[in-house]
């Protein structure tokens, strides 16, 4: 499912960082440190935070690290706190299947990052260059 083209309102609100109080934490697990929280204020930072891994990239997950973040609270967090439904409803959709967490990451972190060209393109260079408040 596509998510829909946000209006500018909206497109403002899913590029914007929330509240310091709003941010979603997710966990990277290292190998030799265990685990480390990672905060993340914005749709893009998680976008970023997320890892298109491989089955066989896990199968060596040893020396790696893995970037974890609970779908759930991600689409309670995208609905509630950042404001897009449309896109929360896609990501739910997504997770729904009941797919492990590594199977998933690649593709909700496709999704993540479209939106966040999308919401780009509707406010156009200008208002995107300029920041947001």
């Amino acid at each position: 499912m596509e998510v829909l083209t946000p209006s500018i309102e909206q497109a403002q609100r899913t590029l914007c960082d929330v509240a310091t109080g709003d941010i979603i934490v997710g966990t990277v697990f290292t190998p030799r440190s265990g685990q480390m929280p990672a905060r993340m204020k914005s749709v893009h930072e998680v976008s970023q935070f997320l890892e298109d891994l491989t089955g066989r990239d896990y199968a060596v997950v040893s020396r790696k690290n893995i970037h974890h973040i609970d779908y759930s609270s991600l689409v309670t967090w995208i609905r509630d706190t950042v404001g897009d439904s449309d896109l929360a409803t896609v990501v739910d959709e997504l997770i729904s299947d009941g797919r492990a967490f590594g199977m998933l990451s690649g593709e909700v972190k496709e999704v993540l990052s479209d939106r966040v060209r999308q919401c780009e393109r509707v406010l156009g260079p200008s208002l995107t260059e300029e920041g947001l408040e």
